[in-house]
């Protein structure tokens, strides 16, 4: 198949979205596939020097009539390479510009929901569904997109709500690099930070901003502190440092450590960079749990591969991940913005380690079902399903 990704975030950006659009055209292209990104060439400077198994396609770009020009030139791509599905990342824009070329080019157009663009926390004013325009066009796309593609049950309740027709939505994760997911450094690890094998390692991969609900740890810890000693916080993550000064006040010092944000790393051979980085690895290895305390979101590729490097995860009851989660089994799902509820989550490890430490094995055997290869098998799957709907019609 021919297939075009549609997506506004992409290289030299790092973040979820950007690294999500990367690995579907790069396993969609080991799939035999051929995958086209079109891109402004103002980009083009700040990412030549990589190398990618699929194709870009750049085009002039100028303010005001971005996306026209984006639009033509990929009308006029598919006179030349005749695309058999188009695939946008985020339900709008991309997924607004990919319904117009649908029916311009009678392509299928398929679109992801990811979290923000679906998802809304008013307290925080937080989502693209807080702007009454973008609602409006989010529920065109939802109508006449060929194909929908969910995350979680509560992004597939939510699209649903907006007029989503069923018959046309697929169920995908976001993958893992499962078998990148590798360290050898896990005793060093818990030695420099001081963390006994008796002891359990908590760690978190975020920014530190308000939706991610890094501050419900500090609260957290304090409760749990009076009836436990036998744990450390590891935190990583842009402008984590931030953190350091309200644990030194609550007097919580010893139970966390501040990693801080860690320097991007790329691929040697094709200098592309790598998500997650080898210290970010090496850092899970080393741990026993994952806790995400964000407020909002989607499906968390931090949280899958945390899964894939053999953690147990505690994650709030508003993040897609928590599907992938029994509790008792393999983690726990706590009610979203409660300090209380994680500090009993993290009690529940904290009883039993070597329980704790077979849920992350657990976690480790079921996370290679959803690798990024699995996941481009269900795209592939959901597009041969639609396009023989669309052929018959």
């Amino acid at each position: 198949m021919n297939i075009l990704i549609l997506t506004d975030h992409f290289f030299p950006n790092i973040g979820g979205g950007e690294f999500a659009a990367h690995f579907w055209a790069k396993y969609l292209a080991l799939r035999g596939h051929r995958v086209i990104i079109p891109l402004t060439e103002k980009i083009y400077p700040k990412i030549k020097h990589m190398t990618f198994n699929y194709e870009l396609h750049f085009y002039k770009s100028y303010p005001y009539i971005y996306n026209w020009l984006k639009y033509r030139a990929i009308v006029s791509l598919h006179k030349k390479i005749r695309f058999d599905v188009i695939h946008a990342n985020f339900l709008y824009p991309p997924g607004e510009m990919g319904i117009h070329l649908q029916k311009k080019l009678n392509v299928p157009c398929f679109a992801t929901a990811q979290g923000a663009d679906i998802k809304v926390y008013p307290p925080l004013n937080y989502g693209n569904l807080m702007n009454p325009k973008t609602v409006r066009k989010t529920r065109r796309v939802l109508r006449e997109a060929a194909g929908l593609i969910y995350t979680c049950e509560d992004i597939k309740h939510l699209m649903l709500g907006l007029g989503a027709n069923p018959e046309r939505m697929f169920y995908a994760v976001s993958g893992s690099p499962y078998e990148e997911i590798v360290s050898g450094e896990r005793q060093r690890i818990r030695n420099r930070i001081g963390i006994r094998d008796d002891e359990l390692m908590f760690v978190l991969v975020s920014r530190n901003s308000k939706i991610k609900g890094m501050h419900l740890m500090i609260d957290a810890v304090e409760q749990l502190s009076h009836q436990y000693r036998n744990f450390k916080v590891v935190i990583i993550g842009l402008e984590t440092e931030k953190m350091q000064a309200p644990i030194e006040q609550r007097g919580l010092t010893r139970y966390f450590h501040i990693v801080g944000e860690v320097p991007v790393e790329t691929d040697p051979v094709t200098h592309i960079p790598r998500m997650p980085s080898q210290a970010i690895i090496d850092h899970l290895c080393a741990a026993d749990v994952f806790i995400s305390p964000a407020l909002s979101g989607g499906f968390e590729l931090s949280a899958m591969d945390a899964m894939s490097a053999g953690l147990a995860v505690i994650l709030s009851d508003n993040i897609g991940n928590k599907d992938l989660v029994t509790n008792g089994v393999n983690g726990f799902v706590y009610e979203n913005n409660n300090p209380t509820a994680i500090a009993a989550s993290m009690a529940n490890l904290l009883k039993d380690i070597p329980a704790t430490r077979a849920m992350g094995m657990y976690n480790k055997k079921m996370a290679a079902d959803y690798s990024w290869a699995k996941v481009a098998e269900a795209y592939e799957n959901a597009y041969k399903a639609v396009l023989e709907r669309w052929r018959k019609s």
